[in-house]
């Protein structure tokens, strides 16, 4: 399950969310869950309360939701994972990376201008990691801007030395947009040479194309549609 992390949630309001869902769908008290902390809002600009958060729903005395099965996915404030890996509560960390250039990553993400990719990926090999597992890095693919072989090699170049799983993922085009869906075989083409080269990688399942729903498009639909 995802947790909706807003910026403005108290970590009660954090848990109240898995209390919900457990009540909401009859999952029993004591039956544990996987935990990822994403969606409206960057988690790590509400660390505080994250932070609270974790460790109650890992006290054994309460939802006893180890730190393992949970995890922080992050668009990548370096200083923040620093933070995050420092208190050693042993989460998890997922990074949307979606590219391999700081000039398309800042086109994609502005925050990428105060946080660049060589400082995340300094800050995620600094992280405290359980040897058992990696970490996630969340690529989206665009086509003509990030899905060709070049972009793959200097991929594998620049993960070179973490434990690391990659998650190519559908660009999901809506009304407005520039941006196009890469076809089918740029994604496998693309997910093969990163196997070939010693990445573990997947590709995500697409859906919600027909409703706008991936992270985001909703709230930008209906700021087209009002205005």
């Amino acid at each position: 399950m995802s947790i909706i992390e807003d910026v403005n949630l108290s970590a009660g309001e954090i848990v109240a969310q898995v209390l919900a869902l457990k009540k909401d769908n009859n999952i029993a008290a004591h039956r544990r869950l996987n935990i990822v902390y994403m969606g409206m809002g960057e988690p790590l600009d509400n660390l505080d309360n994250l932070t609270k958060a974790i460790t109650i729903f890992s006290d054994e005395d309460g939802l006893c939701i180890a730190p393992k099965r949970q995890t922080v996915s992050t668009s990548g404030l370096s200083s923040r994972i620093d933070q995050l890996g420092a208190m050693h509560l042993g989460v998890h960390i997922a990074i949307s990376l979606h590219a391999v250039d700081d000039a398309l990553r800042s086109e994609l993400i502005p925050m990428n201008k105060a946080h660049n990719i060589a400082s995340i990926i300094d800050a995620v090999k600094r992280f405290p990691i359980d040897t058992r597992k990696r970490v996630m890095f969340e690529y989206l693919m665009i086509k003509g801007k990030n899905d060709d072989r070049a972009s793959a090699k200097k991929l594998v170049k620049l993960l070179h030395g973490i434990k690391a799983k990659v998650n190519l993922i559908y660009f999901n085009p809506y009304e407005g947009t520039a941006y196009e869906r890469p076809d089918k075989a740029s994604m496998v083409s693309f997910q093969e040479y990163l196997i070939a080269h010693g990445l573990l990688c997947t590709i995500r399942d697409s859906k919600g194309i027909d409703i706008s729903a991936a992270c985001g498009q909703l709230q930008e639909k209906e700021k087209q549609e009002n205005s």
